[in-house]
């Protein structure tokens, strides 16, 4: 279990996110940038195929849940990606750097650069599936979008 009193908690748009407020160098900017942890139990991602894009469900291969590295600043977020490993090179040319539990506190750490950090850190393994293309409407928000196409 992770200390509480070392991370915050807040909902954006139904995700949890942990964070800690650390400023990050930016030449072209005077607002803050904040390093945060979203988390999710997968992702979805599309592989282009000609004239059409066919969703997949990613998780990680041991099941845990995922700690997905991102950024915040002034109201909007982002996930922070990488190279895609050789598996998930198949379906995308990049994939959301993805922390280990126990790595968090390390990448929210005040101390560190996490700049650094997320270079060396080692993706884990996923697995994915094809799943039905009702993911791609909005309206659609059930446990079946998981689902094995």
């Amino acid at each position: 279990m992770m200390p509480r009193k070392k991370l915050h908690k807040a909902t954006l748009k139904g995700t949890i996110a942990l964070y800690k407020k650390r400023k990050l160098p930016h030449p072209a900017s005077s607002a803050k940038t904040y390093m945060r942890g979203y988390v999710a139990d997968g992702y979805y991602e599309w592989k282009r195929e000609k004239y059409m894009k066919t969703p997949h469900y990613f998780k990680r291969q041991d099941d845990e849940i995922i700690f997905f590295a991102g950024i915040y600043k002034t109201k909007q977020f982002c996930i922070v990606t990488r190279e895609a490993t050789l598996n998930v090179g198949d379906i995308h040319d990049r994939q959301p750097v993805i922390i280990d539990k126990k790595d968090l506190n390390h990448y929210l750490d005040l101390k560190n650069d996490g700049v650094d950090f997320l270079n060396s850190y080692k993706a884990p393994e996923l697995k994915f599936h094809p799943v039905s293309k009702d993911v791609n409407i909005p309206i659609n928000n059930n446990e079946n979008l998981i689902l094995p196409k």
